[in-house]
This record gives structure tokens, sequence and C-alpha cells, in this order.
């Protein structure tokens, strides 16, 4: 009989822990997950994130940083401002000054981008790394 309680008395635990793990896998993605990759304007890409923390927009390289707060920071190489939107709550609330992200959509700057398909690097995006490169050994000199 005392297995049985021994049981009994770590069965709510278990079930705790088969709860977390069960859920755990449809959390949904952090914002610094689902802007990688290509965003379209008018079918043609319009910008593209990577991982390594650069960027192109509009044709010219740069950088990005998502902050804990999921603000953003875009810096264009060659640019003296960058450019900073707070995270909105839901893509009605993006404005020229709020961003938000979904699986299929990019919401910045009062616009909407859908989602293109991902592919390799392209050339533009060699060029950001160049960019990077020099802009990085310019600093250090």
């Amino acid at each position: 009989m005392k297995p049985f309680k021994i049981f009994k008395a770590f069965l709510p635990a278990v079930l705790l822990c088969l709860t977390i793990v069960g859920c755990s896998g449809n959390q949904a993605k952090a914002p610094s997950e689902l802007i990688l990759g290509n965003w379209e304007y008018r079918n043609q890409t319009w910008c593209e994130f990577y991982d390594d923390s650069t960027c192109i927009i509009g044709g010219m390289a740069g950088e990005y940083k998502i902050k804990d707060d999921n603000s953003i920071t875009l810096s264009v190489y060659g640019s003296d401002e960058p450019l900073s939107f707070e995270w909105a709550s839901n893509e009605e609330s993006v404005d020229f000054e709020h961003w938000y992200v979904t699986e299929d959509t990019l919401f910045i700057n009062g616009m909407q981008y859908p989602k293109g398909e991902d592919t390799e690097k392209t050339s533009a995006a060699t060029a950001v790394e160049s960019a990077a490169t020099e802009a990085s050994d310019n600093s250090s000199n």
C-alpha cells in the first residue's frame, strides 16, 4: 500500500510537468525570430533580416537591434540617424512609431510587408557583410 501513497503524492507534480512540456511547443516565436527572412513590397524583396543582426532595407545595407522590450532600431550604413520603433501590442496598433511582426507579415512604419520566399543570401546580403566589415575596420582605426 505504501508505493501507492507515494505515487499518489507525486501525481500532481508529474501531471504539472507533463502539462508544461506539452504546452511548450505551442509558444509563439519571439519577434527576433519572426523578423528573420525576406519581406516584400509590390512582389519584390524590400528588406532582408539575418540572424547576425545585419539587414538590407530598400537595397541599403545596415544593422538592426531588437531590445528586451521588443523595440527595434534600424541603422543603415552611411546614414546619420538610426530609426527606432516601439513594439505594438497587435497589428492594428502599428503606426509610424510602432512595429509588429507575425509569421507572414511585417508591420512597420505604417506599412505592411508580406513574407517573401526565404532564399540563400543575395548579392545584396553579401554587400551587407562587406559594409559591416568595412565599418568595423573604420571604427577601430
